[in-house]
């Protein structure tokens, strides 16, 4: 039976199956997926670089940084004094200039009290005689040091090689401890001069420039977040720092009770000490006990010499296990190597200065890194 071509059925393509067709969005859903870690690493590498140029310009413009630094965290110190006033109905200019002229008043007043003990004292250790018998009495405990010395004396022979040719060695002279002096003064007048104008006018008007820092602000939001992170700032710093200069006070005069208890001359410098020292924390209390050791060693024998600064450790181990941590609590408790890390960060770029702005500029990090949602991480980082 012969079927005709008209019955015969057309072939019909078959379509291809749902999983073989090319869907739209396919290529670019898998970079989608990366994105949220591109953006990650994006904004952590922008906030590095910014760091790290943060950090380079305060470097290089430290003369001009420093007393800018300075002056800003004595404002945010002194700003309660001067608000306080200024609800007694004193104008804040006059409010400001009174506050100002106390703490200028109160560090000649402890200059003049305290220079003539300090320079008998400095000359004193510049005097040879003195020198040898400090020497003479620190014998016993120069044997170590001397055969480290020998040994590496030995290592450094034998790695330069017999018979060769001795290195040029160059000395440059360094100046004359009055060119020294004249040098340092000079700067330190200037500094001090910039950082107590800069100053009065942040005590006097430094409401205006946070209002027009506001005002820059696009949103409401910003606006908002921008009053916050200001006025935490301001509160924390100023909490913080009355209650250190309190607790040093406390520490200036306990240390100064405990060298007059053990017969030490001048108590009231090494009070005076132990309070600016125990700003820094760790190495401030280590320079001290060495300064009273070289001091009681002078007037003693080692045996009681000792004495200076085991007393010296003690107060401070009290004042930084009982004191601090009652009158402070945990609200600007730090990590020990942030602590360290910052002091030896600021110590190089800014010096003696820089080490005493080393907390509260870390402080002050913290709270940033609080307020600004991609630090938080950092910020637990700086926390303890």
């Amino acid at each position: 039976m012969h079927m005709s071509a008209a019955t015969k059925s057309p072939p019909v393509d078959t379509p291809p199956e749902p999983a073989e067709r090319p869907r739209a969005g396919a290529d670019s859903a898998a970079p989608a997926a990366h994105r949220p870690d591109y953006a990650r690493r994006t904004a952590w590498a922008t906030i590095t670089l910014v760091v790290l140029a943060m950090l380079a310009a305060a470097y290089i413009a430290r003369a001009i940084l420093f007393p800018i630094a300075l002056a800003a965290l004595l404002n945010l110190a002194l700003k309660p004094i001067v608000a306080g006033m200024e609800r007694r109905r004193i104008p804040s200019i006059a409010a400001s200039g009174l506050v100002l002229a106390g703490l200028i008043g109160v560090f000649v007043t402890a200059i003049a009290l305290l220079w003539t003990p300090a320079s008998e004292w400095f000359f004193e250790l510049r005097r040879p005689e003195v020198r040898r018998e400090l020497a003479e009495k620190l014998r016993p405990l120069r044997a170590p040091v001397q055969q480290l010395n020998q040994a590496s004396k030995e290592v450094e022979k034998m790695t330069s090689g017999e018979g060769e040719t001795a290195p040029l060695r160059v000395q440059v002279e360094q100046p004359g401890m009055a060119s020294l002096v004249l040098n340092t003064s000079g700067s330190l007048l200037a500094t001090v001069v910039v950082v107590a104008a800069l100053l009065f006018f942040l005590l006097a008007r430094g409401d205006r420039f946070l209002e027009k820092l506001v005002a820059l602000s696009p949103t409401w939001r910003d606006k908002r977040n921008v009053v916050a992170l200001m006025n935490d700032i301001q509160q924390s710093i100023s909490r913080y720092l009355l209650t250190i200069t309190c607790i040093n006070a406390g520490l200036g005069l306990a240390i100064g009770i405990a060298m007059w208890a053990i017969g030490l001359p001048n108590p009231a410098l090494w009070g005076v000490m132990a309070f600016l020292l125990n700003y820094i924390p760790f190495v401030g209390a280590a320079a001290g006990a060495c300064l009273v050791f070289v001091v009681a060693l002078i007037e003693w024998d080692v045996a009681y010499a000792l004495v200076a600064p085991g007393a010296y450790l003690a107060v401070n181990v009290v004042e930084a296990n009982l004191v601090t941590p009652a009158l402070l609590g945990r609200s600007t408790n730090l990590n020990p190597v942030a602590i360290l890390l910052s002091l030896t960060l600021w110590g190089w770029m800014w010096g003696l200065g820089g080490v005493f702005l080393a907390i509260p500029l870390l402080v002050v990090a913290k709270i940033i890194c609080e307020h600004i949602e991609p630090l938080h991480s950092f910020g637990q980082l700086i926390a303890d």
